[in-house]
């Protein structure tokens, strides 16, 4: 199969083989298509996710008014949440 790249790519490809970290055009487009299926999966796994977590709301009985002890232990979660995402940053 042949591929045919826009003329803006290829200043980029040419670059990332004079690095020395690809071998061909070839290796730079396979490269590229590995980060992209490598996304998708992710993105397919994600929806998936989101998915099982609305069913599994769905699931969980009637909705009820959120009442103020609620909120408050929603924004506490989410401190929580950021605080050990920062932890978890390299510095």
């Amino acid at each position: 199969m042949k591929i045919h790249v826009s003329e803006r790519w290829e200043p980029f490809i040419r670059s990332q083989m004079q690095s020395g970290k690809y071998a061909s055009e070839d290796d730079v487009v396979d490269e590229a298509l590995d980060l992209l299926r490598q996304r998708e999966a992710e993105q397919a796994r994600e929806r998936s996710r989101v998915e099982s977590l609305l069913i599994q709301g769905l699931d969980s009985g009637p909705a009820t008014p959120m009442t103020p002890d609620d909120w408050d232990e929603v924004e506490r979660e989410g401190q929580r949440l950021i605080a050990e995402r920062k932890a978890k940053r390299p510095r």
